[in-house]
């Protein structure tokens, strides 16, 4: 008389199994988080005692099967993170007691069915990483119990509409990445439980309404890659749970006075942003920080010592690194690209060890590349020093960067030979073949994915999804002189080898026909 059965989180291959539906009693079936295959058997619908089916993070396919509307005690229906194809199905109506619907990360396609509003008892529905299209329909009105509504990653368009208001219990709106348009509406007042509200990446307009500050619950706001103007609301400090603040890509204006001391998560990069640096003394919580790409004067100091935990991106337009970084020792990424920061790298940065981005490209950085870089900051992936004042002879010691996978020494002025150690960089010899696809960072709860600009085939891109498969050596606008080391042959998975504009002499090595991954070759 089994009732329950628990198989989550193991190994399992194969399909599921037909004869499931002999145990007939069951009320929990859930098999999430295995390697099941194939499609869910037509027959399920036949367990009729079934309130919970929990199928999620598998590779199953095929469309979500009718049958699944037969049960009528269903209460949760989780089959988020497998690739279903079609529309959902219409059946799934017949299951007026679901309080939880998840198909997240799907293929499903169509238009959300308005019928989804006659399942008045659903407190959460989640629709994201699917192809939906056309509007939200307003039938989910009548789903007023409604806590969680998550239709990001999808191709619906329209206005964000006014009845979202009438939703009251909401406390997580998700509509980020779809292709909205207008304000956002001043209803979402009325949402007064809300605490994640994701509107990033649409084309949304307007300035950010001061009523946001009334959101009092608020913890999330992500607004990025819209075209918002004017200020940021200085009610924004009402919101006092606020944790995660994304408000880059847009063409937001002025000063920013303080941040609130809450925040984890800050990106203000990519708008008109003026004045001197926001002092960040009161925010020791701060694990990410971008204000990149704005028109900030005045020194990088007014940052200095934030917490251990500060993920420091791309920060100021002028003045030195400071020393103080060094007090930073599990920071994992250090960018100030494009800026105007000056002077050397200070001596102190050789104490972050679990450094694995370096990214000072394109400032006004002088002086030699210290050997330190190679022999404490071994657990580098990219070490971008490009279009600076750096001089002198590249250090042999760069050669202990085995995990690098980019080492962009591009458009300064060094000199000497290209080191033949070079053919110790494991990764890009192919030795270490244990690689991620996307530069994935986990601090205290919260991920993001790091992207960065490079320079392949004369053409510079931004590479974010796929950054961990990028193999590239530029050394490229130099004053390299002597032969190309034979050396750098061995470097069979590098996408993209540049040593054009130096003082190289000699012959092209014989075996450069072995480097088989190369995509872009350029000694001229």
């Amino acid at each position: 008389m089994l009732s329950t059965l628990d198989l989550r989180n193991n190994s399992f291959t194969g399909n599921i199994p037909a004869t499931i539906t002999n145990c007939s009693n069951l009320q929990i079936l859930e098999l999430d988080n295995n390697n099941l295959v194939g499609k869910i058997p037509d027959a399920i619908g036949s367990l009729s005692m079934l309130s919970i089916l929990g199928l999620p993070g598998n590779i199953l396919q095929g469309g979500i099967p009718p049958e699944i509307g037969r049960l009528f005690r269903l209460q949760e229906l989780y089959l988020f993170n497998n690739s279903f194809t079609g529309n959902i199905p219409a059946t799934i109506r017949n299951c007026s007691n679901l309080q939880i619907l998840e198909l997240g990360n799907n293929n499903l396609v169509g238009k959300i069915p308005d019928w989804i509003g006659s399942l008045s008892m659903l407190s959460t529905l989640d629709l994201r990483y699917n192809s939906f299209t056309r509007n939200i329909p307003a039938t989910i009105t009548n789903c007023s119990n409604l806590q969680v509504l998550e239709l990001g990653n999808n191709n619906l368009v329209g206005k964000i509409p006014d009845w979202i208001g009438s939703l009251s219990m909401l406390s997580t709106l998700d509509l980020r990445n779809n292709s909205f348009t207008g304000n956002i509406p001043a209803t979402i007042t009325n949402c007064s439980n809300l605490q994640i509200l994701q509107l990033g990446n649409n084309n949304l307009v307007g300035k950010i309404p001061d009523w946001i500050g009334s959101l009092s619950m608020l913890s999330t706001l992500d607004l990025h890659y819209n075209s918002f103007t004017g200020n940021i609301p200085a009610t924004i400090t009402n919101c006092s749970n606020h944790q995660v603040l994304g408000l880059g890509s847009n063409n937001l204006v002025g000063n920013i006075l303080s941040i609130p001391p809450t925040v984890h998560w800050l990106d203000l990069s990519f708008n008109n942003f003026g004045g001197k640096l926001p002092s960040l003394t009161n925010s020791s919580s701060l694990i990410y920080l971008d204000l990149s790409a704005n028109n900030f004067v005045g020194s990088l100091h007014n940052l200095e010592i934030i917490s251990y935990r500060v993920l420091f991106q791309s920060v100021g337009r002028s003045g030195e690194i400071p020393r103080t970084l060094g007090s930073i020792p599990l920071l994992q990424i250090l960018g100030t690209s494009r800026n105007k920061i000056s002077g050397g790298l200070p001596s102190s940065l050789l104490n972050l060890s679990y450094l694995k981005v370096l990214d000072l490209g394109r400032n006004n950085l002088a002086g030699i590349i210290p050997p330190w870089i190679g022999i404490k900051l071994t657990m580098l992936k990219i070490l971008n020093l490009r279009s600076n004042n750096f001089y002198g002879n590249t250090p042999d010691q760069l050669c202990y960067l085995s995990q690098v996978q980019v080492l962009d020494l591009a458009d300064n002025n060094l000199s000497g030979n290209i080191p033949r150690c070079f053919n110790n960089f494991s990764v890009l010899s192919g030795i270490e073949t244990n690689l991620e696809v996307q530069l994935s960072f986990y601090l205290d709860g919260w991920s993001f994915i790091f992207g960065d600009s490079l320079v392949m085939k004369g053409q510079e891109a931004e590479y974010g999804s796929f950054l961990g498969l990028v193999m590239l050596l530029d050394l490229s606008s130099n004053k390299f002189s002597g032969q190309i080391p034979s050396e750098l042959t061995t470097l069979h998975k590098l996408n993209s080898l540049n040593l054009s504009r130096n003082q190289l002499t000699g012959e092209i090595p014989n075996k450069i026909g072995d480097m088989k991954s190369l995509e872009s070759l350029d000694y001229q």
